[in-house]
């Protein structure tokens, strides 16, 4: 399905486009043009001059729609996407506060087989702990706080397709540390 987006100010990489025109197919851009000349056989859309701007990419959120990443279950995972969908979000990396490791693992088989689905919005997991110092570890569980144990996170690793970031902080290291695959 052809669909075009007239009369908008699009916002590109090179800056505003006054009255332009986004050509879209099955709801990919195909073409942004500073020509609002409707293109036959497309459903055109009149954005009667309003502003049209890139999707929000969420690099760090814990849920959204009254669900928490945190609970690991597809039906979680899906109104919380489709919430922050809703307002904007095209891509979204779910985010764990620090967690037990059956809840990691829980998360990661999850998100692992949400992001199989066709036009996916999910780019990957993101782990916020739980190998934090505990004096830098903000709002985070205390009893869920604990040093980096290789034991555990090695497997979680190698296991893992989905998992793009991993914060942690050991107690010795007077820093928090960043880790992105």
């Amino acid at each position: 399905m052809l669909t075009q987006i007239i009369n908008a100010k699009i916002l590109t990489p090179q800056g505003w486009l006054k009255n332009g025109s986004i050509i879209l197919r099955d709801r990919k851009i195909l073409e942004v043009t500073n020509c609002d000349l409707a293109v036959i056989g497309a459903d055109l859309i009149d954005a009667k001059g309003m502003y049209v701007v890139p999707g929000f990419i969420d690099m760090h959120v814990h849920g959204g729609g009254g669900r928490d990443f945190q609970e690991g279950t597809p039906e979680a995972f899906r109104t919380a996407v489709e919430a922050h969908a809703k307002h904007g979000t095209t891509s979204i990396f779910p985010t764990l506060s620090s967690s037990t490791v059956p809840m990691i693992e829980k998360a990661v088989k999850t998100c692992s087989q949400l992001m199989q689905d066709k036009d996916s919005p999910i780019l990957g997991l993101h782990l916020e702990g739980h190998y934090l110092s505990p004096n830098k570890a903000g709002a985070q569980l205390p009893e869920w706080i604990k040093n980096p144990d290789p034991n555990e996170y090695i497997p979680i690793v190698e296991h893992s397709d989905c998992l793009t970031r991993w914060d942690a902080a050991d107690a010795t290291v007077p820093r928090r540390v960043s880790c992105q695959a």
